[in-house]
């Protein structure tokens, strides 16, 4: 076994731990859908966080080619792993009470979600950059500073009408940037 497949099996666990929170959250809702109430912009950023999840599970795979791994690379990929992992869960928190609407758990932990997204984005910006592709292609890093400053933006900005809009825009822009842009990039 590799290095990088040896650490590529803590990094599934961890991602796929956040993906799994994410999907019993979604039947959580689905089964209480009368007693809670379902909410925008939790479910755009449920969506875009489980893309998130998905999509770097799969970018993780471009470090297969990394020949020798340090302890220090290793806390980052673990670190970028268990950032993403904890935006599920603060999505979904396990002690969401019985009748509390997703608006209010949303609100309630705003700034511990975007300031995860912000951190998860700048380890992500140290994990490229360990893997020496920070200017691979040459717009990743405006791209992953953007996010940056979008989460602070959703920090600072309460306004419930901003809130839905930078939901659907992270959503958005993370499948157009995924599925259409990184194609022509790599073509």
């Amino acid at each position: 076994m590799t290095e990088f497949e040896y650490l590529a099996v803590l990094v599934s666990l961890i991602l796929g731990l956040g993906i799994t929170h994410l999907l019993a959250g979604v039947g959580h809702l689905i089964h209480r859908r009368g007693q809670q109430k379902p909410d925008a912009v939790h479910v755009l950023w449920t969506a875009a966080t489980f893309w998130m999840l998905i999509l770097n599970w799969w970018v993780f795979f471009q470090s297969r080619r990394f020949e020798e791994w340090s302890f220090e690379l290793f806390l980052i990929v673990i670190v970028w792993a268990v950032l993403y992992f904890l935006m599920a869960v603060v999505l979904f928190p396990p002690d969401l009470a019985e009748g509390e609407d997703y608006a209010t758990v949303f609100e309630r932990n705003r700034t511990w979600f975007l300031g995860l997204l912000v951190s998860s984005s700048i380890a992500d910006i140290a994990l490229t950059a360990a893997r020496g592709d920070l200017l691979n292609p040459p717009t990743y890093l405006p791209f992953a500073l953007h996010f940056v400053v979008l989460g602070v933006l959703g920090i600072l900005i309460r306004s419930r009408r901003f809130q839905v809009a930078l939901a659907g825009y992270v959503l958005g822009i993370g499948l157009t940037w995924s599925l259409i842009v990184r194609r022509f990039l790599e073509g």
